[in-house]
C-alpha cells in the first residue's frame, strides 16, 4: 500500500503541481479573522456540511489535490471500501486513498485539465454494506475564490 501511494504521488509530480488546501481557500486566520476551531473550546458552526465532508472542498482544472474526507465522529472512516465520484462528466479521478484515522481519510485527486466548472457528488461505501452520498461534495472551479470553504480536519493528537 505504501509503495502504491508513493508511486501515485511520484506520478503527480510528472503531470502537474500538487495543491494543498491553503493555496485554494482564503486563510481567514492569516487575514486577521478566526476560523471555527482556532480557539480552545471552539467548534465548527452550523456551516458544517454534514456528517461527512471534503476539505478542501474543491480544486481548479489540471490540479492534483490532497483532500481529507472528514467525519464528525459518527462514522469510522477506516471502514471505507470504495469511493466513487459522480458528476456530469468524469473530471475528478481518485489517484490514491488511505485511512489516516477513524475521523479522516486522505484522498489524492486529479482534476482533468479540460474539466469544466461543476459540482461533483461522492458515494462512500463502507465494509458493513452501508453507503453515504455526499451531494455537491467537491467543486471544480477555475476561480479559486468560488471554491467553498469547508471546516478543516481536527488536529492530530
Amino acid at each position: 500500500m505504501r509503495g502504491l501511494l508513493l508511486a501515485a504521488l511520484a506520478s503527480t509530480a510528472l503531470v502537474g503541481c500538487v495543491v494543498y488546501d491553503e493555496s485554494l481557500i482564503e486563510d481567514t486566520a492569516a487575514a486577521g479573522g478566526e476560523r471555527p476551531g482556532d480557539r480552545p473550546g471552539a467548534s465548527p458552526d452550523d456551516s458544517t456540511p454534514g456528517p461527512l465532508w471534503l476539505h478542501p472542498g474543491g480544486a481548479a482544472p489540471g490540479q492534483t489535490a490532497i483532500v481529507a474526507l472528514v467525519s464528525d465522529g459518527g462514522r469510522d472512516l477506516r471502514q471505507i471500501v470504495d469511493l466513487t465520484f459522480y458528476g456530469e462528466t468524469d473530471d475528478v479521478v481518485v489517484l490514491a486513498d488511505s485511512a489516516r484515522s477513524a475521523g479522516e481519510h486522505l484522498l489524492t485527486l486529479q482534476v482533468l485539465p479540460d474539466a469544466s466548472s461543476s459540482e461533483v457528488h461522492l458515494l462512500v461505501e463502507f465494509s458493513d454494506g452501508s453507503e453515504e452520498f455526499l451531494s455537491s461534495a467537491f467543486v471544480v472551479e477555475a476561480d479559486h475564490t468560488l471554491i467553498p470553504q469547508t471546516p478543516a480536519p481536527p488536529a492530530c493528537d
